[in-house]
């Protein structure tokens, strides 16, 4: 008796713990869409107990077998299921082919413009009744706004802002672009002592930097970079681009990382050797196509998620004045496949004496870096942890490659 009674409450508490178990995986770790290499299957990206249309793998072609809808575009449905036996919702997946890949490391110069001009401060002025005041805040603009017309026409120059502000008679209708969607915004430009009319915004358009390219495609030069997006460094926000040129860069000086101060790589950009152009600002990194391209690396293929261990790998990166890409020691020692940001997939520690010694572990300007592991390109690295410069994350190649496709 004292058996059954022990044992029915251990039951119970079993069971509610599979319920909470799969209703937080529905809820939070399994998503509706999914990428996959032409060759593998999805299963490796979902959690314990949850399963797909039986096998579910990717052909060369890009078609896939057993799912219910096999489109042209190599996007295709599945049915979800729970120990294969319950169904619970339909995914998207998308093939992705897995092209032969130089991996670089090669630290370059980046210089975009972006589609509107970004709203990135506010400043008091004083007016001639002697009132100091910002327009632009009264109206309800917020840091991290993109301007993308003034009075129904198109813009992306800070100077036609300007302009039309000082020769409005009356207000200035903006359009915003602000999170996901457009609103529109009307300021009243107030007349400054200069006696000229102005809306009491920072603005600016374009914005320039160093980083480090990951990959260059065998075929087509088609390359990526960075790891994550250019955000405006004032606001935060991913930047809308219009345009955006690569060219070659050079390492002028490197400050080492310490615990709770990142370390930081500063470049100078030669901007008299365009080596290529962006297409494509995204979280997963930036994207475009070479004009020439010399390889330094042997093509790999790229890895998949599952195919991503903890364990011994390599950081391929720049880190000094006239130097080329050196392959340096480091070590997996994490990998999360169900993470929920895209460009924080396994954490990565830098193990080599010679790199410690030169930049204190990962450092600004490393972004992007491609990470290789068992002879295949794995990822990237995309962040550096503050409190301690040795470690940081990276993003799975998987991802990058999945935010390449969307662009072709």
């Amino acid at each position: 008796m004292k058996v059954r009674k022990i044992a029915f409450p251990v039951l119970i508490i079993f069971t509610l713990a599979i319920i909470l178990y799969f209703s937080i995986c529905l809820g939070f770790l399994v998503f509706d869409n999914y990428t996959v290499f032409e060759g593998t299957s999805i299963e490796s990206s979902l959690p314990p107990g949850f399963n797909v249309d039986e096998t579910l793998s990717v052909s060369e072609s890009g078609a896939l077998s057993n799912s219910k809808v096999v489109n042209q575009n190599k996007v295709n449905t599945a049915t979800l299921k729970i120990f294969n036996i319950i169904p619970v919702k339909e995914v998207s997946v998308n093939s992705v082919e897995n092209v032969l890949l130089y991996p670089s490391g090669e630290c370059i110069g980046i210089k975009m413009y972006s589609r509107g001009v970004i709203v990135v401060g506010f400043s008091d002025f004083e007016t001639p009744d002697g009132i100091c005041v910002s327009p632009g805040a009264v109206a309800g603009l917020r840091k991290g706004d993109v301007i993308v017309s003034i009075n129904g026409k198109e813009t992306s120059s800070v100077r036609e802002i300007s302009e039309t502000a000082d020769s409005a008679e009356g207000g200035c209708v903006l359009g915003i672009m602000r999170g996901n969607g457009l609103v529109e915004v009307n300021v009243i430009p107030a007349m400054c002592t200069d006696g000229h009319k102005r809306m009491g915004i920072y603005v600016k358009n374009s914005v320039a930097g160093v980083g480090t390219m990951t990959y260059v495609a065998k075929e087509g030069n088609s390359f990526a970079a960075l790891g994550h997006g250019i955000t405006d460094s004032d606001t935060g926000v991913m930047i809308p681009m219009q345009s955006a040129t690569v060219y070659s860069s050079e390492i002028l000086s490197i400050k080492k990382g310490q615990k709770g101060r990142p370390g930081e790589m500063a470049g100078a950009i030669d901007e008299t050797r365009l080596i290529g152009e962006c297409t494509c600002n995204s979280q997963g990194g930036m994207f475009g196509v070479l004009t020439d391209y010399k390889p330094h690396t042997e093509a790999v293929r790229a890895a998949s998620r599952s195919e991503v261990k903890e364990g011994n790998a390599q950081i391929i990166c720049t880190v000094g004045r006239g130097e080329t890409p050196q392959k340096y020691d480091a070590k997996i020692i994490s990998v999360n496949r169900i993470s929920f940001s895209r460009t924080k997939s396994f954490v990565i520690e830098i193990t080599d004496k010679d790199l410690l010694r030169k930049t204190g572990g990962i450092i600004q300007g490393m972004s992007g870096s491609p990470i290789v592991q068992n002879g295949k390109l794995v990822g990237a690295v995309t962040h550096v942890f503050v409190n301690d410069p040795t470690r940081g994350y990276g993003i799975f190649i998987e991802n990058m490659l999945a935010e390449a496709e969307k662009i072709k």
